[in-house]
């Protein structure tokens, strides 16, 4: 009865250590696939375009992705019920007056023409880095592209809306506070799927 008690505890052990195994390669696999879900979640569409682009103009990669993605879905020929257009959803008031701060090589560029992804993106990327020299803080520029340079200047007097005078955390818009969480948080995705490596280099 003795060795049959070892051999028994011999095939539990086994047994365990066998589940063991399946559950690590089941975890693993889980783990990859869910890798790539997310990826497929987060593309990076327009690489070729977005990230010499935005090296450029000394703007986050991952920012102009998380912009992208929350205003056209990467979608180039985009137009949105005011007109926006394109990848990075740039209506025409605004258009003209990147186009008048980017100088001569863009004097013969069209409204049209934002409907080509390199075009667009180099307007919107250029916006973003405008803002962000002008207000400082992502969260600033993504309220002056969402919602106007003017608005956003209110809002950083306004202590409910930027408490420390420097930072806008919430805004009296609705639309505006979905859109800061969601570019935000495309963002972080964005960092931490692509960029994380160079971050920590």
């Amino acid at each position: 009865m003795k060795g049959g008690g070892r051999v028994s505890k011999r095939k539990t052990a086994a047994v365990i250590a066998g589940l063991t195994v399946l559950l690590i390669a089941a975890a693993i696999l889980f783990l990859k696939s869910s890798k790539r879900y997310e990826a497929a979640s987060y593309p990076r569409t327009y690489a070729e375009l977005v990230e010499p682009i935005a090296e450029t103009y000394g703007v986050d990669p991952a920012l102009v992705y998380a912009v992208i993605r929350t205003e056209s879905g990467f979608q180039p020929e985009a137009v949105s019920s005011i007109g926006a257009r394109g990848l990075m959803q740039i209506t025409e008031p605004t258009f003209e007056w990147a186009q008048s701060k980017l100088g001569a090589d863009f004097k013969d560029d069209t409204y049209d023409d934002l409907f080509d992804p390199k075009t667009n993106i180099t307007y919107g990327v250029y916006l973003l880095s405008a803002f962000l020299e002008r207000f400082g803080t992502v969260n600033n520029a993504l309220c002056a592209y969402h919602a106007g340079w003017g608005v956003t200047r209110q809002w950083l007097e306004d202590s409910s809306c930027a408490p420390d005078g420097k930072n806008i955390v919430t805004t009296p818009y609705a639309d505006t506070n979905w859109y800061l969480h969601t570019v935000c948080e495309a963002k972080d995705r964005y960092e931490e799927l692509y960029f994380e490596k160079e971050t920590k280099s």
